[in-house]
């Protein structure tokens, strides 16, 4: 766990975080993986008054190479409302709304208990990227 610590402390140094009142969207990018290439991580967090995150996507991509929509997908994490009336039926699932996405099947969702923040996503992802290992659930 220090090693992967440590690895994150690099891949965060130089990084600003900055909040602005309703939303934070930004890419971070990562080193090479050998099995799905250039990577990166698109974060979207909106903050309720207090300044605190009330809504999160999470989501880790390939940035290179090029790949559609759907294929370049590697995991996702977000904690939309599952039964909110504008969310379709083939969304809705029986619990709370912090999910994780299916790699290859993007509209699929399962329970996620393990990756809520930023921090957490990075944490999750530097495994994968210091490993070499591909990212099968």
């Amino acid at each position: 766990m220090v090693i992967f610590l440590s690895f994150i402390q690099k891949l965060l140094k130089g990084i600003q975080f900055f909040r602005n009142t309703k939303e934070h969207p930004i890419y971070y990018l990562f080193y090479f993986h050998c099995v799905h290439g250039i990577t990166g991580l698109y974060a979207m967090e909106r903050y309720n008054e207090e300044g605190c995150v009330w809504k999160y996507s999470y989501e880790w991509k390939i940035i290179y190479p090029k790949k559609g929509k759907h294929l370049k997908h590697i995991s996702a994490w977000g904690n939309e409302l599952h039964e909110d009336e504008e969310t379709r039926k083939e969304f809705i699932v029986a619990f709370t709304p912090h999910h994780h996405h299916i790699p290859g099947y993007r509209r699929a969702r399962k329970e996620n208990w393990d990756v809520w923040t930023l921090e957490e996503t990075f944490e999750f992802v530097a495994y994968y990227i210091q490993s070499g290992k591909e990212y099968k659930p």
